[in-house]
């Protein structure tokens, strides 16, 4: 196990990043190379960064990063990179030796928090690392927001998610596309930064009209999300547009990765909202993961109103902090 301070994440592990995410159980995009290499590059490029690396008989077997957040309120903290804008930062743990690695994984990660407390956001709760986390008392949990998530396994469309009112919307949303001449398109490697644009300016108007700014407010997270979308067009992006009389009216932005499909970002024009085309992507989406035999649609976290018009399922996740005094964030989970 070692704790690397010179490997800049575009260059981290060639060859064995992929391999490790793929034996990883439901490892998300956002602890991939692209998302972790742009997000660095966004929020933390000036910051001391630390790659831990565990192997196990020379292979690769874990593997997470972490930034040192010096302006933090509550004083310097080593915080899991992707934090904020990120969900299900779970350090990557090869799923057949995770039971093995994760309580060398805390001892490093104790030791790191001689020099600041360690924070880590969005840890699932039920996976080996979050328990093994639980059992230790050098680790203080807490409660974080949860992902919400949709079973896909055994359903034949979206359709039948849907209650009787939802399903009657959901067919004139499809008629009205058909009237106006709509197409819906999948981002590619001539269209995507056309498509993650059209996004950004979507999702922006739409926070704008509410008086907010919005997520896309600024500059670095735009850019990073322009990388991150070239860096994974026919890797498991998924970026899709509705085209109504040759205008974008309304786009979706996620992945692909494990056999799940993560719905980060939408954005659509207010003045088609009779369209009611966040509904109909969103069911667009769900039948092309069917079809492409994705078993879990993930929401992600966020307790929109939207989201529960469909059967999502919650699914918690935890902070998890070490070395940290701060009485607030000592608020526990039951251990037990």
């Amino acid at each position: 196990m070692r704790v690397l301070d010179k490997l800049a994440p575009a260059d981290a592990w060639p060859a064995e990043w992929e391999s490790l995410a793929s034996r990883c159980a439901g490892a998300a995009t956002f602890v991939s190379r692209p998302w972790v290499a742009a997000w660095v590059q966004a929020y933390a490029r000036t910051c001391p960064l630390r790659a831990i690396e565990l192997r196990v008989s020379g292979r690769l077997a874990g593997a997470m990063w972490l930034y040192r957040h010096n302006d933090h309120p509550q004083g310097p903290r080593w915080l899991s990179v992707g934090s904020g804008n990120s969900d299900r930062l779970d350090p990557l743990l090869d799923a057949d030796l995770a039971e093995r690695v994760s309580r060398p994984l805390i001892d490093v990660l104790a030791e790191l928090s001689a020099d600041a407390p360690v924070e880590l956001q969005q840890v699932t709760t039920d996976s080996v690392f979050a328990r093994t986390a639980m059992r230790d008392a050098r680790c203080t949990i807490a409660e974080h927001e949860p992902c919400l998530m949709l079973d896909l396994r055994g359903v034949q469309n979206a359709h039948e998610l849907l209650k009787k009112g939802m399903r009657y919307d959901l067919r004139r949303s499809r008629k009205a596309i058909e009237e106006h001449a709509c197409i819906i398109e999948e981002a590619g490697p001539e269209t995507v930064d056309g498509l993650i644009d059209a996004l950004i300016e979507l999702h922006t108007a739409r926070w704008r009209a509410r008086g907010e700014a919005g997520v896309l407010s600024d500059r670095a997270t735009c850019d990073m999300h322009r990388a991150v979308a070239r860096a994974t067009v026919g890797k498991g992006l998924v970026l899709r547009a509705l085209r109504c009389d040759s205008t974008i009216v309304a786009c979706v932005y996620g992945f692909r990765s494990n056999g799940i499909e993560s719905c980060y970002l939408n954005g659509f024009d207010p003045e088609w909202s009779w369209l009611q085309p966040g509904k109909l992507m969103l069911a667009d989406s769900i039948d092309r993961a069917i079809a492409a035999g994705i078993r879990r649609l993930d929401m992600l976290r966020g307790r929109e109103e939207y989201k529960y018009r469909w059967p999502v399922i919650e699914e918690p996740c935890v902070r998890i902090e070490i070395g940290s005094n701060d009485e607030e964030a000592g608020r526990s989970l039951d251990h037990r």
